[in-house]
Formats: structure tokens, sequence, C-alpha cells
């Protein structure tokens, strides 16, 4: 994915990552994992991550399952139906330990449709953010 807008603070031990695509990411094939937004905060520590996805349903309507994940272990999971041409977000959180790769936002689609970004007029659309709590 294109991956755009990145900040990152650290002091001390606590410290917070937090990334948004820079453009928006075609939802052309279903039953394919679509990658959103992700940081790369490491594997050690202990992480409260939070993030959300804006997608833009195509002319069908269709579930969308989203999850806020390392690639290997779900943090959080949620699904919602897209009625056709309408925008929807969800939003995911939850804390993970020592994560097996970088955090992220994905989603699987059940109808074609476009994960929205900042360069679709809505700041921050399809973003995550991390804190190292631990």
């Amino acid at each position: 994915s294109d991956i755009g807008i990145s900040t990152s603070t650290t002091t001390g031990i606590l410290g917070f990552l937090t990334n948004s695509i820079a453009s928006p990411i075609s939802l052309s094939s279903t039953a394919t994992t679509f990658d959103g937004p992700s940081v790369s905060q490491g594997s050690s520590g202990v992480w409260y991550a939070s993030g959300t996805i804006t997608i833009l349903q195509g002319a069908g309507a269709g579930a969308q399952h989203c999850k806020l994940w390392d690639g290997t272990n779900t943090v959080a999971a949620g699904l919602f139906t897209a009625t056709a041409t309408f925008a929807n977000t969800i939003s995911l959180s939850g804390a993970i330990s020592a994560p097996a790769g970088n955090l992220r936002m994905s989603v699987v689609v059940a109808a074609a449709g476009t994960m929205l970004s900042t360069t679709n007029a809505y700041a921050n659309a399809s973003t995550i953010t991390a804190v190292r709590i631990g």
C-alpha cells in the first residue's frame, strides 16, 4: 500500500507512532486481504493500537471484514455491511505484547470498493496509531 503521513515520538519507555495512507487503495478483488495503514514498532514492548478504515463502497453492496493485527495475531476485528456507493468507517483498538510484525489495519471485502485516504478530502480517513505502554 502507499503509506504517507507518518509521525513518531519517543520519550523514555513510552512513545507513539501514527500513519495514514496517502492515496486511495482499490479494493478490487473479493476474498483478498488488503493492507491499509501500518506502523513499524518493532517486536518488543506492550503496545496499545487504535485505527480507522474508511471505505467507499462500489456499485454493489457487501460485507467488509476489518482487522487490526500484526500480520499473525489479531488484536481486534469488526464487520460492517456497506450499501452501494456509500462510505462507511470502522474503528478498532486493543493492546498487544511483543508484536510479531508491523501493526496494521486490513480489510477483506465481499464487493469492490475503495479505501479512502487523505487525498479524498477526508483527513486521516484510514489511519493507525500505536502507543507504547510498557
